[in-house]
């Protein structure tokens, strides 16, 4: 009776451990997502100017009649603040520093 109770403890402590680390992990952005990618080259700016986000290629906006102002918007990809990357198979704004 006693190891049968050290085992159904160990299968809890074992569960627990499992969903904690599976809790832990960052989602993976869904293949049909407006963010998913396989590599940096899948990604784009989500907005034409001060942009602050990243979408998939084929979600991006169409920005060839689009002027921007030369203003470094803070937290954005202005002025070399940061780049456009794909994370864990999402596209992001990676910021310097």
């Amino acid at each position: 009776m006693r190891k049968l109770a050290t085992l159904a403890i160990a299968l809890v402590v074992a569960a627990v451990i499992i969903l904690l680390y599976l809790s832990s992990q960052p989602a993976k952005a869904a293949k049909d997502s407006k963010s998913f990618c396989s590599s940096d080259s899948d990604c784009a700016r989500a907005e034409c100017c001060h942009s602050s986000s990243a979408v998939s290629r084929g979600f991006a906006p169409d920005c060839k009649d689009v002027l921007c102002t030369a203003v470094c918007q803070p937290k954005t990809t202005d002025c070399g603040q940061g780049k456009i990357k794909c994370v864990r198979q999402e596209c992001r704004v990676v910021l310097n520093g």
